[in-house]
């Protein structure tokens, strides 16, 4: 109430704000402001879940590029793609870190311990979020044929036309970034 006109103010500037009259950058500023303040607020627990449920989620691939010291690239025969021919990687599992899914993948798919040297890069692609790993091999055990992969092969990297594009630029981006490490 205004004491000096013994009456409660009225008009635009002296109503409550609840954000409906306020232009789409002002009101959505507005919003955001609330639910940071609601999330600081709500139990941990809670929060995480919330976020999962709002958020678009996308699964994360992790791409192996295994180099050796001959500048030759592992490549993979695998049976369900087309072209079958690709670098070893495969789904990060729950509380699991790229290098961990990229050491698990070779060895499984490959049947070669490997020792991640570096992330390379990420990309976003329609149904996944995918992470390019620089390896190193470290131990070659015998291959097996197995569901995933039919064959194994070094390939140099001055031969890769048959792999996938994006595959193609990770192995010049794994070029440019060895010559840095």
């Amino acid at each position: 109430m205004n004491p000096r006109e013994g009456r409660e103010p009225s008009g635009p500037d002296t109503q409550p704000n609840t954000g409906s009259n306020l232009p789409a950058t002002q009101r959505s500023s507005w919003l955001h402001k609330a639910v940071v303040r609601v999330y600081a607020i709500t139990p941990r627990w809670i929060s995480h879940q919330f976020v999962r449920m709002v958020k678009p989620t996308h699964p994360i691939g992790v791409v192996a590029l295994v180099l050796d010291d001959a500048n030759q690239v592992l490549i993979l025969r695998h049976t369900y793609h087309d072209p079958p021919w690709r670098l070893p990687g495969g789904l990060l599992e729950r509380g699991e870190q790229p290098f961990d899914t990229a050491v698990r993948e070779v060895r499984e798919e490959a049947g070669i311990d490997v020792r991640p040297l570096a992330v390379i890069s990420s990309r976003l692609l329609l149904y996944s979020f995918d992470v390019v790993v620089l390896c190193v091999p470290v131990q070659t055990h015998p291959f097996c044929v197995n569901t995933e992969v039919s064959e194994r092969r070094w390939q140099p990297v001055c031969d890769v036309a048959h792999l996938p594009q994006e595959h193609q630029e990770f192995v010049a981006q794994a070029l440019k970034v060895r010559g840095c490490l």
